[in-house]
């Protein structure tokens, strides 16, 4: 936890403190992303593999050109169960009832690359970006790989609609590796 709090304060402190070149055409350097989805769950001998997925994040971004970009994004999210377990039990190889698939929450830190076209007060943006992630599975603390990308539509200067597809990778679960995949939409202010 301590290696990756070094990497978030360096990212931020980098992308914050070199200064952009000037222009009235450039996006806000910061955003606040919150969204919610739906997520599937694979790996391991699970049951139950349909999650709920909630998110919330910060990013900065370092404008390079009015267009492209590199962006650092610091966020919380978690997936769970979004109904309860079925009263059914599904036979486990090992015997007994298979579990339900473990919720997974925690922070994670992405770095990545931004894009940006704006006609007035309206515009896209799409991000895509690769990080890391201190993942909680049932009061043990994993580390992780994530992957995103979304893309953004702002109907107002400073308010947008996001998508996002993420990919989150435990490489270590009970000798098994867990994967998550999930899509979800939310709101980005900057």
């Amino acid at each position: 936890m301590g290696a990756l709090k070094i990497l978030v304060g360096l990212a931020l402190a980098g992308m914050i403190l070199i200064p952009p070149g000037v222009s009235a055409q450039k996006p806000s350097p910061f955003s606040f992303d919150g969204a919610i989805g739906l997520a599937s769950g694979h790996g391991g001998e699970f049951d139950d593999r349909r999650l709920l997925m909630l998110r919330l994040a910060a990013s900065a971004r370092y404008w390079m050109t009015p267009e492209w970009g590199a962006y650092a994004e610091l966020g919380i999210e978690g997936e769970g169960q979004y109904y309860g377990s079925y009263l059914v039990c599904t036979i486990s190889s090992r015997g007994g009832c298979l579990q339900s698939f473990p919720r997974v929450s925690g922070p994670s830190l992405t770095l990545g690359a931004v894009s940006s076209s704006r006609e007035g007060n309206r515009g896209l943006e799409a991000r895509t970006g690769l990080g890391i992630a201190a993942y909680t599975v049932e009061h043990t603390r994993l580390g992780a790989g994530a992957a995103s990308a979304d893309l953004a539509a702002f109907f107002a200067p400073h308010v947008a609609v996001a998508g996002q597809a993420r990919l989150l990778v435990i490489p270590r679960y009970r000798h098994d590796k867990l994967t998550v995949l999930g899509v979800t939409v939310g709101l980005r202010i900057r």
